[in-house]
């Protein structure tokens, strides 16, 4: 997979992770107090690299990419936000060697109108999880299988994990997914302490929003409802909501089952003349 840089929005779902920002990156933003208020409202950013950069890492932001599809590539999860970030770490996991190449090329994002964070949009983001994460969650559950084996084998092995936590009784799946989202909580918890060591816990204006920041996520992990996906809740109650995200979590695992077969078939038509899609 290769990403390309960016200029202009930055299509992510809160300005949150600006807070572990280091660097001359960070010195911009906390260049002053209205220069990093401004940060937090604005959604534009410059993100790019100097130089082609290959990592086996699980990012993925798909604004711009390529993908190499002479492989087999799992599908992406078709419903709510940061399906490109499950993308990642199901390739991750299913195709064996998979990389990414960041490459120094910036192309312009501009939608319009222009967008901007909510006011309180990182700290709504905080305390809550989105459908994304509990997918995310039910992925990193998930025990890799060891050899030898095909894309298709490993995501017949992912489907089957992700069909069996959607068999579950709910408390037992809430509970082996909580496990894993409070690991991810707490990775980013210990960036943000070592943030408030590294640089002194100043300026103060930044300070202040990171111990914020610590103290919404320390608390929110421990709630009774935290695995409630906030993107599920508009119109319905919390346990809607809760059976909802199971049975999400089950019906992308009936989609990587079936995908190989889907893809062989589209491969077949298209030997055959007939294409799934027109080029424009």
């Amino acid at each position: 997979m290769t990403l390309n840089g960016l200029a202009g929005d930055s299509g992510m779902a809160s300005p949150g992770y600006y807070l572990s920002l280091t660097g001359p990156s960070r010195d911009r933003l906390v260049a002053s107090e209205q220069v990093y208020r401004s940060a937090l409202n604005s959604r534009e950013i410059l993100r790019t690299v100097r130089q082609p950069t290959i990592t086996p890492g699980p990012f993925c932001m798909t604004t711009f990419l390529g993908l190499d599809n002479r492989l087999l590539l799992p599908p992406f999860f078709p419903v709510q936000r940061n399906s490109d970030g499950i993308f990642g770490l199901t390739l991750r996991k299913c195709v064996d060697a998979s990389h990414v190449a960041f490459l120094p090329w910036i192309l312009l994002h501009a939608p319009e109108p222009p967008r901007a964070f909510a006011q309180d949009e990182m700290w709504a983001d905080a305390a809550a999880v989105r459908m994304a994460d509990i997918v995310i969650a039910g992925i990193l559950d998930h025990q890799n299988l060891t050899g030898d084996a095909t894309a298709a084998t490993r995501l017949a092995d992912l489907a089957e994990h992700l069909l069996w936590l959607g068999s579950l009784d709910y408390p037992d799946f809430e509970a082996r997914l909580r496990t894993q989202q409070q690991f991810r909580n707490f990775a980013f918890l210990t960036v943000l302490h070592g943030q408030l060591h590294t640089y002194g816990a100043s300026p103060t204006f930044w300070a202040d929003d990171v111990n914020r920041m610590i103290e919404l996520m320390s608390r929110a992990s421990s709630a009774g409802d935290h695995l409630v996906p906030r993107d599920l809740r508009q119109g319905r109650d919390a346990g809607a909501a809760r059976l909802l995200s199971q049975e999400l979590v089950a019906k992308f695992g009936e989609v990587l089952h079936a995908w190989p077969a889907m893809v062989a078939a589209a491969k077949r038509l298209r030997d055959n003349g007939c294409r799934l899609a027109e080029a424009l």
